[in-house]
């Protein structure tokens, strides 16, 4: 096993577990772990290789975990939807973001690859396209209580393929519509006993889909046109009343008519808006069915929000839940943001779009995995939160607007030792290290145990704790690695470098090496076996490192 068991940090993975067969499940253990750890590109390659396993011979038995072994990412994806559900979102309806990304790939025998409009690189007046995959994504927008605040957490991605994708195969093309239909009645059929509302932006706001989300009583939240053509409730039929049944009533003025108009009645509330903080803003609501010559009439609630200072642009939304609150309605869709957040920070932590499959079952897997494994990060950390609030914490700066009361400790520190020299020798084990385990996280390591969770720097970025949470892991699974033959040396470089980080520490925080700082670094590094020797060989009977501290190791 390459999980170590006893280790309740990763223990619960082992539910993904029969998914794979027998023979399969330890290389996908492996390329988890390695995806975590892996700066960088997250080619298999690179795992191996941050693994330590760049020698082995049957290499290939690892890519075949993603181009040829038999198991269902659909399945996988209900697990951790089911994991992040019970962990996150026990009680209340469940927030959903709903959008795509491209993941911008070149070749010609990546088939479903085609030419998007690139949202990143395009504005109101230029238009960029690129090539790649589209992605459709669907996240859970839940508040995460150590990071205070909403994330977006993924877990089913789809792959929304070009029209020529189905032309080649003699099918008939399916739209973004289509495969947004098919993702929403998944996640219903998941989680059928739940309130579900989706939050997306203006490319779902379809009168067909809003439709079939209410024949299929799911609420979703959209922004809707200025212009568009809303109509009274169509009136009661009478008895004696021939012809077919009125779709709509009379029709009312549009909303940049009611945007215009001096006589609209306009409410004052507070509300956090995109990356600005909390605002006050100016709100009008009502009721109206949306109808267009053709398409099924959908009863909706219509929002409009305006600055009056003009600090944003004036947005007009709507919900498929008439009954539902302007306020709830403006609340729930500024959390839509935070599934933009998601796609960069799987971007710039975790390797998204640096994979380099040409196989079309391994294309289809890799990216959700990956995306996936923001949530699995996500888990990882809140789980390590709860076994010991104070020993993870993300890496502070001067540029955020709170500091943690770590940081303001350490400005007080002199120069000379707030910026060490590196200690020596600096060998390729210490460099692995070093990426993996940045200075501030080590630091927050030995800090009093009376510092609280409430301290952290606001806002907390996901790629903070990718990065920390890779050492712990690491650390927790050193004892499972141990079982290959390979790892073993790579295990042992770890324990190696980690020795002459612990000296580099004991050397400049002398003062502050208690026994606390230590029963919580040891178990991190498994090097209960190391310490005693080292300090010893060390430093004797110096009086650097507490007389309590060698007792405890």
């Amino acid at each position: 096993m390459l999980f170590n068991q006893s280790s309740d940090l990763v223990g619960w993975v082992q539910t993904f577990a029969p998914l794979f067969s027998v023979r399969v499940w330890p290389f996908a253990q492996a390329l988890l772990l390695g995806a975590i750890m892996a700066p960088g590109k997250r080619t298999v390659s690179s795992i191996l290789r941050v693994l330590g396993l760049e020698g082995v011979i049957h290499f290939q038995n690892y890519h075949r975990v993603l181009n040829r072994a038999q198991w269902s990412a659909l399945g996988a994806a209900q697990r951790l939807f089911q994991e992040l559900v019970g962990t996150f979102g026990a009680r209340g309806p469940l927030v959903l973001g709903l959008d795509e990304t491209i993941e911008r790939r070149w070749g010609r025998q990546i088939d479903a690859r085609g030419i998007y409009r690139d949202a990143a690189r395009s504005s109101k007046s230029v238009t960029n396209k690129t090539s790649g995959l589209r992605w459709l994504s669907v996240q859970l927008l839940v508040r995460v209580p150590w990071a205070q605040k909403i994330w977006a957490l993924p877990f089913l991605t789809a792959l929304a393929p070009s029209a020529g994708y189905y032309q080649r195969r003699g099918r008939r093309p399916q739209n973004l519509t289509d495969r947004t239909k098919q993702v929403i009645l998944q996640v219903k059929r998941w989680a059928s006993q739940r309130a579900l509302i989706f939050v997306a932006d203006s490319a779902y706001a379809a009168l067909e889909l809003l439709a079939w989300c209410q024949r299929l009583q799911v609420t979703l939240i959209v922004p809707i046109r200025l212009d568009a053509a809303l109509f009274a409730p169509a009136p009661s039929r009478r008895p004696t009343q021939k012809g077919r049944p009125r779709l709509k009533g009379r029709r009312l003025p549009t909303l940049a008519a009611r945007l215009k108009n001096p006589k609209t009645p306009w409410r004052h509330l507070w509300v956090h808006w995109y990356g600005k903080g909390k605002l006050r803003v100016q709100m009008a609501s009502g009721t109206a069915v949306w109808y267009h010559s053709g398409k099924v009439p959908v009863p909706i609630r219509w929002v409009i929000v305006r600055d009056p200072r003009g600090r944003f642009e004036t947005r007009a939304l709507l919900s498929t839940d008439p009954n539902q609150s302007p306020q709830e309605i403006l609340q729930l869709f500024t959390r839509r943001w935070q599934v933009e957040v998601t796609f960069e920070e799987a971007r710039a932590h975790l390797g998204l779009e640096t994979q380099r499959q040409w196989n079309s079952k391994a294309i289809q897997r890799t990216t959700p995995v990956l995306l996936g494994l923001f949530s699995v990060v996500t888990l990882m950390a809140h789980r390590l939160q709860q076994q010991a609030p104070h020993c993870l914490r993300p890496r502070g700066a001067a540029w955020y607007s709170t500091r943690s009361s770590l940081e303001k400790e350490f400005l007080h520190v002199p120069k000379k030792v707030r910026q060490p020299k590196t200690p020596e020798p600096m060998d390729e084990p210490l460099r692995r290290l070093a990426v993996l385990c940045p200075i501030k996280w080590i630091k927050s390591s030995l800090e009093p145990a009376s510092t609280s969770v409430a301290s952290f720097p606001s806002p907390v970025r996901m790629g903070d704790f990718i990065l920390s949470s890779g050492l712990a892991v690491l650390g927790q699974i050193a004892g499972g690695i141990g079982q290959h033959r390979q790892p073993v040396l790579f295990v042992g470089e770890i324990h190696h470098a980690a020795q002459n980080w612990f000296e580099f520490f004991v050397i400049h925080n002398s003062s502050k090496f208690t026994r606390a700082a230590i029963t919580r670094i040891v178990p991190t590094f498994q090097l209960a076996n190391l310490i005693p020797a080292f300090c010893t060989s060390r430093y004797g009977n110096s009086q650097t490192i507490d007389s309590s501290c060698r007792s405890t190791t």
